[in-house]
């Protein structure tokens, strides 16, 4: 009878095909591989795009947080604004912190109409007096994001009112630090944010 094996060799890990590991290539402590590049591929794979997108919907409303939160960020990739409305809700009424700073980080990336919504919800995140200040954290560094890089972007459909709205939030925040302890970080993040904001307005 032949001898057990113990499983398929795939080519890659074939021992006449894989050269043997270097000193540093085998060190725990080496520099991980880049990050791909995220890719809007919306537009290059229109179905694909809709299928993810229902599955990151669906993932959105899983009774598993980890799950909630991967769903949102999947979303916030895939850039389509007419989830818009669900990852508002989830920036707003999130179960816990890890899935509402995944929503606010999301909804900076979405392409919406809405622009001026998107300004509304994040500066009601950021500006929760007694919120989790990790999640007011994620809203301001959302909205530099939203207003530097995403279709907030610019004085031209910039969210008006909504927009001004947002930066005097910042202002607000930026000024209330001195404290010690996480408020201060939140200062610190809104300061860098305005001036990102305030740098892409010159």
């Amino acid at each position: 009878m032949a001898p057990a094996t113990a499983g398929p060799v795939w080519p890659e890990q074939s021992p006449a095909r894989a050269p043997a590991p270097d000193k540093a290539s085998a060190s725990p402590y080496r520099a991980a591989p880049p990050a791909p590049a995220a890719t809007d591929v919306t537009h290059i794979f229109p179905s694909f795009s809709k299928r993810r997108a229902q599955d990151a919907r669906e993932g959105v409303a899983a009774f598993n947080y980890s799950v909630n939160a991967y769903a949102l960020r999947a979303l916030g990739a895939l850039r389509d604004g007419g989830v818009a409305p669900v990852v508002a809700a989830a920036a707003t009424g999130g179960p816990i912190p890890n899935v509402r700073r995944a929503a606010a980080a999301a909804l900076a990336r979405l392409d919406v109409p809405d622009v001026g919504g998107v300004w509304a919800t994040l500066r009601g995140v950021a500006a929760e007096a007694q919120g989790d200040w990790s999640v007011r954290y994620a809203a301001v560094a959302a909205m530099e994001e939203f207003g530097v890089r995403g279709v907030g972007a610019g004085k031209e459909g910039g969210g008006g009112k909504e927009r001004d709205a947002a930066l005097g939030v910042l202002r607000d925040l930026a000024g209330g630090g001195g404290t010690g302890g996480p408020v201060d970080a939140v200062a610190a993040r809104a300061q860098l944010a305005l001036l990102a904001l305030e740098g892409a307005e010159a």
